[in-house]
């Protein structure tokens, strides 16, 4: 399968399966976490690792399958990561109104890099 097959295959698994995220790390204020995942039955962990090794970006967890654990979690959480997968679905956008989530998401992950940045750069100013 050629890259543009699967990510146009891709674009259409996500609009059903996918989720993305923003939470709160609670050991420090004013701290987020972006997230992309898409969770299958344990049963479907091959698809996921094979989304894993070919896109070359995130992890499927739980790192070791057993009886306890019924689903497995293909997750999107480094920065780099994210910007790959921004830029794959900036170049074959979402067809149901999870496009309106992605687009939500992305603008405040945008955001929040730039805040970063910003915090980063004063940061370096006073100590200089």
């Amino acid at each position: 399968m050629s890259d543009f097959d699967l990510n146009e295959w891709l674009r259409g698994f996500v609009d059903g399966e996918g989720c993305f995220q923003i939470s709160v790390r609670n050991n420090r204020p004013f701290t987020f976490r972006f997230v992309f995942k898409i969770k299958l039955h344990k049963d479907d962990r091959p698809l996921l690792e094979y989304l894993t090794t070919r896109i070359k970006i995130g992890q499927v967890y739980p790192k070791n399958i057993d009886s306890e654990n019924v689903s497995s979690t293909w997750e999107v959480a480094k920065k780099t990561d994210l910007l790959r997968l921004i830029e794959i679905f900036d170049k074959h956008p979402l067809n149901t109104t999870k496009y309106l989530d992605y687009l939500l998401w992305r603008e405040a992950l945008f955001m929040y890099q730039e805040i970063e940045k910003v915090s980063v750069d004063k940061k370096n100013n006073y100590q200089s």
